[in-house]
């Protein structure tokens, strides 16, 4: 909404930034926030894995947890699912198109966080697009 600024004539006032639709601002966080989501999620931006070599990349993380979090990334429609290919056993796990869309948004974070926040760079940078 804009309309005439009474201070400055000439000039347009915005309205104020508001989300509209709920709060998915708050509810991507509040997802990334979950302790190990967002490690899963930069491991499967770089490409498909296997729950092994997710387990193997992030120390500390057990396998009940891991399990809880991507059957939630999974019923969210970030993740896929899907069986191994070349092995008669065993899964593999992939982002999906909503989850590979996180990548824009994880860079333009990554960006802010450079230019504003006082702190050390990540330790591992955001994998390029594919």
């Amino acid at each position: 909404m804009r309309d005439s600024n009474p201070k400055n004539p000439g000039r347009t006032r915005r309205a104020p930034f508001r989300i509209r639709g709920g709060d998915p601002v708050r509810a991507t966080i509040a997802l990334l926030e979950q302790k190990w989501t967002l490690a899963i999620i930069l491991a499967l931006l770089q490409e498909k894995r296997r729950f092994t070599e997710l387990a193997a990349l992030t120390p500390g993380l057990n396998t009940r947890t891991l399990t809880e979090r991507l059957r939630t990334l999974e019923k969210l429609e970030i993740v896929k699912r899907q069986e191994a290919e070349n092995t008669r056993r065993g899964v593999e796990y992939s982002l999906t198109e909503k989850g590979r869309a996180l990548r824009t948004v994880l860079r333009s974070i990554a960006r802010w966080g450079r230019r504003w926040m006082d702190s050390p760079p990540p330790r591992e940078p955001l994998p390029p697009p594919p």
